[in-house]
């Protein structure tokens, strides 16, 4: 947990209802891409838990972010990806 670090790294999050499917959450990270979907119950915002133990509500930005009519499946994204890029800032990853 090297990057971002335990502040910034989430454990835990709210999925979308009809995206639960395994204990993870799958999210492209070499190219913008919804393969799993985040939660949008609090006001198309998303509740998520920290390594270090913090939590918090995080606002999502792109109508491409949101599920609709139940359609789950495996996207690019097209147009603004700020909640790509915020999502994939707060991911894991591999220290090089």
């Amino acid at each position: 947990m090297n990057r971002p670090g335990p502040a910034n790294t989430w454990v835990l999050l709210d999925e979308d209802k009809d995206s639960l499917n395994a204990g993870g959450l799958g999210v492209g990270m070499v190219r913008a891409e919804w393969i799993d979907w985040l939660g949008t119950y609090h006001n198309s915002a998303c509740g998520f838990a920290f390594a270090d133990g913090h939590s918090e509500i995080h606002m999502w930005l792109d109508s491409t972010t949101k599920v609709v009519n139940g359609d789950v499946s495996k996207k690019p994204i097209i147009g603004s990806k700020r909640d790509w890029k915020w999502i994939s800032e707060h991911t894991s990853a591999l220290a090089n």
